[in-house]
């Protein structure tokens, strides 16, 4: 029976728990992972540290300085290729495209491109070309949340051979309970680009003022004098709390005691902190340009707002702040929904089922039919 091989740029801890589950799933063989390195400098500085997956036989180009071998002996043993991109990652664009001329099932795993700027129109028109190169020749596109299934097959790729996916993270197994109840607790995780939006979080927090009571952790890279300053003016500067770069544990220790995620970016392929955010039985308040929008929507698990509109975003967030933080009930219903709808082994199940022809919906669309 084939193998599956992954080919990436990294070790991300955003996939290990994934192809941990895949390994534990596909009984038809094995699961290898080749990368371009381990981990990146920009992960590691963000306090990401290297796990490999267990269960998955890991090699990089820091073991073998070419390609070359790893695509040569996958292509021998007649492997199943999961690509990440189709361009963006060299060792991957370099296997996709042997392992095509090659006959191999091929298949692949894709974000919307970054969809801001002038670069637009010449980005759709790359895709294109690629969805022509392609067509009848790959098995499966594998896309980040409904925006990038939609993106996909608005640049040609066959609509039935595209898959709206999503990207995980190890379920949360301890919640910790809200000590206070004064106020509603946001937090934000991530860098300060301007891609991420944290300026527009800033500007709708001072809009709301001081009437409602509501705090904000910041966890990740910052800068923080021009917002502090902002804060300061508005007379709100005992209402956020700056952290810099912490260690993942300190951040899930930190998801469980807040209350609400807020993921403001003016474009994000995915945006896995929101996964951990529903593991830990948060909401979230997301941007509808942000991939994992579609694991909220606006309803119990938070708000998705419009961006650019900052209209829309201080609505979500006021209307975060009337519900209040989530009971333990609440949380426990979130964890529930997060564990059938996006825990690894899920979409390990939707990943194989359809490696094996089957016509299967995403877990999160079944678990909202469920009610869950």
């Amino acid at each position: 029976m084939p193998d599956i091989t992954f080919w990436q740029n990294i070790v991300s801890p955003h996939q290990s728990a994934f192809l941990e589950a895949v390994a534990e799933a596909w009984t038809e063989g094995g699961v290898k992972l080749i990368c371009e390195k381990r981990q990146s400098a920009a992960r590691k500085a963000q306090g990401w540290t290297f796990e490999p997956p267990e269960g998955v036989a890991v090699a990089s180009l820091e073991d073998e300085t070419s390609a070359s071998k790893f695509i040569h002996d996958a292509i021998l043993s007649r492997d199943i290729f999961v690509s990440t991109g189709i361009h963006s990652v060299p060792v991957a664009a370099a296997a996709l495209n042997k392992g095509i001329r090659a006959g191999l099932p091929c298949y692949v795993l894709a974000e919307h491109p970054i969809w801001l700027g002038r670069a637009k129109q010449l980005k759709k028109l790359r895709y294109q070309v690629h969805a022509a190169r392609l067509a009848g020749k790959l098995a499966g596109l594998f896309a980040y949340g409904e925006m990038g299934a939609q993106f996909y097959k608005s640049v040609g790729f066959s609509p039935d051979k595209v898959h709206p996916f999503a990207y995980t993270v190890p379920a949360t197994d301890v919640m910790t309970q809200r000590h206070s109840v004064d106020g509603l607790r946001f937090v934000f995780i991530g860098t300060q680009l301007d891609r991420k939006g944290f300026d527009s979080l800033i500007d709708a927090l001072i809009s709301l003022g001081d009437s409602d009571p509501w705090y904000l952790d910041c966890l990740g890279p910052s800068e923080t004098e021009p917002f502090a300053n902002a804060l300061d003016a508005g007379g709100l500067a005992d209402r956020v709390t700056w952290h810099g770069v912490v260690p993942n544990t300190q951040v899930r220790r930190t998801l469980e005691v807040s209350d609400v995620l807020v993921l403001p970016s003016r474009f994000d392929g995915w945006g896995a902190v929101v996964n951990e955010a529903l593991h830990a039985g948060m909401r979230a308040v997301v941007s509808d340009r942000c991939g994992s929008c579609c694991l909220v929507e606006t309803g119990s698990r938070g708000q998705v707002f419009r961006e650019g509109d900052p209209q829309s975003l201080a609505a979500a967030l006021t209307a975060e702040i009337k519900r209040g933080p989530p009971s333990k009930t609440e949380r426990k219903a979130i964890q529930a929904w997060a564990d059938d709808a996006i825990s690894a082994e899920a979409m390990a199940r939707y990943f194989v089922a359809i490696l094996k022809g089957e016509h299967v919906a995403p877990p999160w669309t079944l678990a909202d039919q469920a009610g869950v």
